[in-house]
């Protein structure tokens, strides 16, 4: 492509059959070869993302079911500690302190 074009395809510089496509004069031939992608390589398809960590986890179980999970581990270890039912069940201190006031 040249500084000065005049009146020519701006792609490949012959002067029969322009048109103007998307504001640029281009000849018949180059304007298919634009449309349809003519000597143009693939392009690659990117590789599946895997899972985040969230995906990963489940369906959580109801706050019911975890208050009858506690409340089963603390008749079975009535002088257990926050941190060890963490363990047990999975969930954070907080969330023990939160079942422990539905309880």
């Amino acid at each position: 492509m040249g500084k000065y074009s005049g009146v020519s395809c701006k792609l490949c510089n012959l002067a029969d059959n322009l048109t103007y496509f998307k504001s640029s004069l281009l000849c018949k031939q180059c304007i298919l070869d634009l449309k349809g992608n003519v000597g143009v390589s693939p392009v690659p398809v990117p590789a599946a993302k895997e899972p985040t960590h969230k995906e990963n986890k489940g369906i959580r179980p109801s706050s019911q079911q975890m208050v009858e999970s506690l409340r089963k581990l603390m008749r079975e270890h009535p002088k257990a500690k926050q941190g060890e039912y963490v363990k047990w069940l999975g969930v954070s201190q907080g969330r023990i302190s939160q079942l422990k006031k539905l309880l």
